[in-house]
Order: C-alpha cells, then sequence, then structure tokens
C-alpha cells in the first residue's frame, strides 16, 4: 500500500483485484464446452487447471502473432457414426459363405495380371 493513498482507494483497488477473479463455478467455463459431461465430471481440479492453462497459452501465442497448432482437445470433435446393423430377416437374398480360397474381392481364386505389368 502507498503512503500517499486514501483508504477509499485502497479498498477500491482490493475490489477491483477481487472483481477479477472469476467464481469456482465460472472459472473453467471457457474450458469445459471442450469435454463431454462425463469427462468433465471425471477430470480433477489438476487437471482442468492444466487445461485452462493450456488454453491461455495458446490464446497468447496467437495474440502476439506466432503461429501455433490447436491443443488435441480444442479440436471440434466428430460426431461417432454408429455401424448400421443389417437386418437378415428383412433381407430377401440369400446368404452364402464365402467359398474356400477365394480372396475379398471376388475373383474366386483367379489372379489377373494389371495391364500396366
Amino acid at each position: 500500500m502507498r503512503p500517499n493513498r486514501s483508504p477509499e482507494e485502497s479498498t477500491e483497488g482490493d475490489a477491483r483485484r477481487t472483481e477479477r477473479k472469476p467464481m469456482a463455478k465460472d472459472a473453467f467455463k471457457d474450458i469445459s464446452i471442450y469435454f463431454s459431461k462425463e469427462e468433465w465430471d471425471e477430470m480433477g481440479e489438476w487437471e482442468k487447471i492444466r487445461y485452462r492453462n493450456v488454453k491461455r497459452n495458446y490464446e497468447a501465442l496467437i495474440a502476439i502473432g506466432f503461429r501455433a497448432t490447436r491443443p488435441d482437445f480444442m479440436h471440434p470433435r466428430r460426431q461417432v457414426i454408429k455401424p448400421q446393423v443389417d437386418d437378415t430377416e428383412d433381407s430377401d437374398e440369400e446368404w452364402t459363405p464365402r467359398q474356400q480360397g477365394e480372396r475379398p474381392g471376388g475373383c474366386g481364386g483367379v489372379f489377373l495380371k494389371p495391364a500396366w505389368a
């Protein structure tokens, strides 16, 4: 505290410092969007702090003009495509097992020489 400051000024400075402090719930709001609810619940506080710091460092590098690669956790997640389950009961085609020795590709064991060879 500077000696030439009045008591009002010193409390205003303290109030400004506490205003900048994020609330516990909002402290990680900026990084929680990158994780599912389950991942977020399982994550420890130290991991949340680490991811927050990684994001801050990345944003600082970008702000000063460096070309940095985006951290993996900040990449948009792709939707997992569920494979379609074949319902054989509805199929009109009859299933036949593959012949022994037949290779995938339907050549039936006959190997053709490519035109370029």
